[in-house]
């Protein structure tokens, strides 16, 4: 993807890649309003008292990075209540049967604390059991989880707030902030 593939306004939209696969692409615009609808989902979630209100939200970078500023700052929540997972099971678009694990939240940050994990897309429920398999034991006292767009086949574990489902599950969601991937490996020498 070029960095002028960048789609900044408007709805998401399918498209027809050269390489023949139909992907979901989002733009700012719907990705910033699927954000903050995952908020308001929230909020209404903790008013309607269906959950104890957050106090802590985890990000998994690099894709929640902007739901989960957005979120945070719609519950009130400030930098230091933000904590973050380097958790991937991708590479490009080739899924890997493990989990490339990065930082880790310290065990402090997550005692005793109601957290909600952000997620840009739920594919698959490895991710969700990954977390709770990490955070479980580090003693958070109660964990949600919050995604823009849920691709998970029906019957499976969701998560409690999805903004969007996909009509096809198999289908590749593209995020705007991906274009900026091919410009970065031009950009500078290869590391």
């Amino acid at each position: 993807m070029k960095l002028d593939t960048v789609r900044f306004s408007g709805k998401h939209t399918l498209e027809l890649d050269p390489d023949g696969v139909i992907r979901h692409y989002e733009t700012f615009e719907s990705y910033v309003a699927k954000s903050a609808h995952l908020g308001q989902m929230v909020i209404n979630a903790v008013k309607e008292e269906e959950i104890k209100r957050p106090t802590k939200i985890l990000s998994i970078p690099r894709g929640s990075l902007i739901p989960t500023d957005i979120v945070s700052r719609m519950l009130g929540l400030t930098g230091d209540n933000v904590i973050s997972m380097g958790l991937s099971f991708y590479t490009n678009e080739t899924k890997n049967k493990v989990p490339r694990i990065g930082q880790l939240p310290a065990p402090q940050l997550v005692e005793d604390e109601v957290i909600l994990v952000v997620d840009e897309v739920a594919d698959s429920t490895d991710t969700l059991v990954e977390v709770d398999r990490i955070l479980t034991p580090l003693g958070a006292r109660a964990v949600y989880y919050g995604v823009v767009i849920d691709k998970l086949m029906p019957g499976t574990n969701r998560p409690q707030f999805a903004v969007a489902t996909t009509d096809i599950p198999s289908r590749w969601v593209v995020f705007p902030n991906e274009a900026f991937e091919s410009y970065g490996k031009t950009a500078l020498p290869p590391m």
